[in-house]
């Protein structure tokens, strides 16, 4: 529950913080977000892609192939 006592203000408070994601988070679907995209100071920018439930293998399969044709295990965004 929200400090004011209310469930819809922080449904609202969380939906406004971090918008695309919930949907995964309620249904229980599998998800992932992948760094496909960097910004000219190497901060990453990821792609959230959502599965059909219990198909974990199928983006576990696309993650594979995204890494493959852009590679993003050794970049590391300047600290």
């Amino acid at each position: 529950m929200h400090a004011s006592g209310s469930y819809e203000s922080f449904g609202q408070g969380h939906y406004a913080f971090i918008p695309f994601t919930p949907l995964a988070n309620w249904t229980g679907q599998p998800a992932m977000s992948v760094p496909l995209y960097w910004m000219a100071d190497g901060l990453p920018i990821g792609v959230h892609f959502l599965g059909r439930f219990g198909d974990e293998a199928t983006l576990f399969r696309l993650a594979a192939q995204l890494e493959k044709a852009q590679p993003w295990w050794e970049k590391r965004p300047q600290i």
